[in-house]
């Protein structure tokens, strides 16, 4: 189920577009998905998306409803991270940053937990072709040297995320 409202900073609940529009503080989430080879998953978004589609991204991301606690924070990511990707995954809450930055039209202003888990699969993963047009494998030197090549072919957080992420230090 894709939600259209976000949880602000100030415990009110607001149309999700509303607070892109007008860069309102809000809580997010965005899931780091590994295999057992430390090759990270990276999804790209659907051009329909109403900001940044088209770009690529960590696995998934997504609102919370509650911030009442990291455990249920997590459970919503997991579930996001079945809906977007079709991927069941135990995940860990890693850290939170907060971040605001301007994506076309809107601004992200927000509070994001990122969590990390484990994908191994031959399979190829099922994904919710409304939300993701396309996913693919990287090794930290293929992501390093595309960020640095293509910076704005990568969502805004995610280029945040990776300057945070203590896994590949």
């Amino acid at each position: 189920m894709i939600h259209n409202q976000v949880l602000l900073t100030n415990g009110c609940f607001c149309d999700k577009i509303e607070a892109h529009v007008k860069g309102i503080p809000h809580y997010a989430f965005s899931v780091m998905i590994f295999d057992s080879k430390n090759n990270l998953l990276l999804q790209r978004r659907a051009k329909s998306k109403y900001h940044s589609g088209g770009l690529w991204s960590n696995a998934c991301c997504g609102h919370p409803l509650v911030n009442t606690s990291i455990d249920i924070i997590n459970k919503a990511a997991a579930k996001r991270l079945e809906e977007e990707m079709g991927i069941c995954s135990k995940l860990q809450y890693k850290y939170s940053f907060k971040y605001q930055v301007g994506c076309g039209a809107l601004t992200e202003n927000e509070v994001d937990y990122v969590f990390e888990g484990i994908y191994d699969c031959e399979t190829p993963i099922s994904y919710n072709k409304i939300e993701v047009e396309n996913y693919r494998w990287v090794t930290r030197e293929e992501l390093i040297k595309d960020v640095h090549s293509n910076p704005y072919a990568y969502t805004s957080w995610f280029r945040i995320i990776l300057n945070h992420y203590q896994i590949w230090d």
